[in-house]
């Protein structure tokens, strides 16, 4: 009896000293932007405010959605790749950093009064295809604008790519 417990006990010891596999590392993606194209040309002399955009359900996180071929209408989250913040604020940051390089308006902000341009989004699609050929993206999104006194917006279009 004293042998079999010995036994177990070495057993229990000897897997216990396995190791399990490691964990894969979280990799964080941003968007950067292309080199600075100066165009010196001014849009508007209004101050311009950039909203952060909306967005619907998995596009509120920061996991990086893909499908692909085999199941193409199913969106699923990598498990360790992540955007550095979530898409919707990602977008308008980057937005707002393109206006500024471009220098389109004398002050470009992310918050401030009601009677500036305010350009507001929805982000609609922004994932990655992935198939045997290779990988593509597809972001969709809204773009609108609006003016202090009008009641319509200025700009309403959407963007595919």
């Amino acid at each position: 009896m004293m042998r079999k417990l010995a036994l177990l006990a070495l057993a229990v010891s000897l897997v216990s000293c396995g190791q399990a596999p490691q964990v894969p590392a979280d990799h964080y993606y941003r968007l950067t932007l292309p080199s600075a194209t100066r165009d010196s040309k001014r849009v508007t002399e209004s101050p311009v405010i950039v909203d952060i955009f909306q967005a619907e359900g998995l596009y509120n996180d920061r996991a990086v959605l893909y499908s692909d071929d085999e199941h193409p209408g199913e969106l699923q989250e990598h498990r360790y790749y992540f955007w550095y913040t979530s898409p919707p604020r990602m977008l308008r940051d980057y937005l707002l950093q393109f206006l500024r390089d471009a220098d389109a308006a004398p002050v470009i902000m992310d918050s401030g009064e009601e009677d500036y341009l305010r350009i507001s989004g929805k982000l609609q699609q922004f994932e990655r295809h992935q198939s045997p050929a290779g990988s593509s993206v597809n972001v969709a999104l809204e773009l609108r604008v609006d003016g202090p006194d009008t009641s319509l917006p200025l700009l309403l279009r959407q963007y595919r790519a």
